[in-house]
């Protein structure tokens, strides 16, 4: 794992029950970059859903995050078993997220 200590700080909001799905969370690294985790599906089911993917980059958005960071988002729906289509998660994001500074959408892995 790259950023143990921002993934511990996620660890530990889930643990106490502080986020639900739709929900977003900041966290630092040693680097000087931010990571936007997105909680996206429950944790006893591991299928996305575009409700709740929507509702994160709502956040995002209202955040501010596209003006005041580059993003990079995953290419969520990938794998059949992800529940929601790639394309339709890039088309969100793009119209979502693609006037602030620098977007970049993770669609090969």
């Amino acid at each position: 794992m790259r950023y143990p200590i921002a993934y511990s700080h996620l660890r530990g909001v889930i643990d106490r029950k502080e986020l639900s799905k739709g929900d977003i969370l900041l966290s630092d690294t040693r680097e000087g970059k931010v990571i936007c985790w997105i909680i996206i599906h429950g944790q006893s089911a591991r299928r996305f859903d575009m409700d709740s993917i929507e509702s994160c980059i709502d956040k995002m958005v209202e955040a501010g995050l596209p003006e005041d960071y580059d993003i990079a988002f995953p290419a969520l729906g990938f794998y059949e078993e992800d529940g929601v289509d790639m394309y339709d998660v890039a088309d969100l994001v793009s119209r979502r997220l693609e006037r602030g500074r620098k977007l970049d959408l993770h669609l090969h892995y």
